[in-house]
């Protein structure tokens, strides 16, 4: 712990942190708008003991896949059909080697 200079530990600086932690206890209460109002998941997490962390990357996760096979998204719908795209193009490009392949002429042996 550093402290400042001129200053000495005290009852008082562990007060403050259990204020602290006291504050931390207050915010799971509190509403957040945004959330509410994208009715979005909110998780109160902690990196220092590791409190939820896993359950948010696994619901993030379960999301994420949920989103991606039944999404009606515009731009999703777009990527897909070029890809679809790409995928036939590939298709056609095929039999054309394999016509060229045919046409050429043998090798001398």
């Amino acid at each position: 712990m550093t402290l400042p200079p001129n200053s000495s530990p005290s009852l008082s600086g562990q007060a403050n942190a259990l204020l602290l932690s006291a504050a931390d206890i207050q915010m799971t209460q509190k509403n957040f708008s945004f959330a509410k109002k994208f009715s979005l998941p909110l998780y109160f997490v902690s990196a220092a003991d590791g409190t939820n962390v896993v359950k948010l990357f696994n619901d993030a996760i379960r999301l994420a896949v949920a989103y991606k096979e039944s999404s009606q998204d515009f731009m999703d719908e777009v990527l897909q059909e070029l890809e679809n795209f790409k995928l036939e193009q590939k298709e056609e490009d095929a039999p054309d080697q394999e016509q060229s392949g045919m046409i050429k002429s043998p090798s001398p042996s």
